[in-house]
């Protein structure tokens, strides 16, 4: 029995599965950066900072999202449509939200239904200063 055939079916659909992952991820990618523009928190971290927030609400929402979806919109019709829900629930804190490093938020954030940075993060991984930094930033724009 010629197991090459069935092999070389089961790798061309694990690369078209990859392929669409990765172009989900990529589209997911372009909206979240779409949505910190626009809401302005690009503007309140250095580069690095901000890619790695990128990195970590990528991951968030597309874990979040169903398996083989298919998207055909652009990422500017989806981002705008996510800023106005996004802004209907969080209000002026949206930014603040956006960027948030620390769990306790995060965990929080989830039980809402919101999407939201990575719930995921390694506790090590979290920098004492920057929560800090993040509720002191939250006290100062709370109404």
């Amino acid at each position: 029995m010629d197991t090459g055939t069935v092999e070389d079916n089961t790798s061309v659909e694990e690369s078209e599965n990859e392929m669409k992952v990765n172009r989900l991820r990529t589209f997911v990618a372009l909206v979240t950066l779409e949505v910190l523009e626009k809401t302005g928190a690009v503007e309140c971290f250095e580069e690095l900072k901000w890619v790695k927030h990128t990195k970590r609400l990528v991951n968030k929402t597309v874990e979040g999202l169903p398996a083989g979806i298919v998207l055909d919109v652009s990422p500017k019709k989806v981002a705008t449509a996510a800023i106005t829900e996004l802004q209907e629930k969080l209000g002026e804190k949206l930014q603040v939200l956006l960027l948030v490093e620390d769990q306790d938020v995060e965990v929080a954030c989830d039980s809402h239904a919101v999407s939201g940075p990575d719930v995921g993060k390694e506790e090590e991984d979290i920098e004492p200063e920057e929560t800090q930094a993040n509720a002191d930033w939250v006290q100062r724009t709370d109404p």
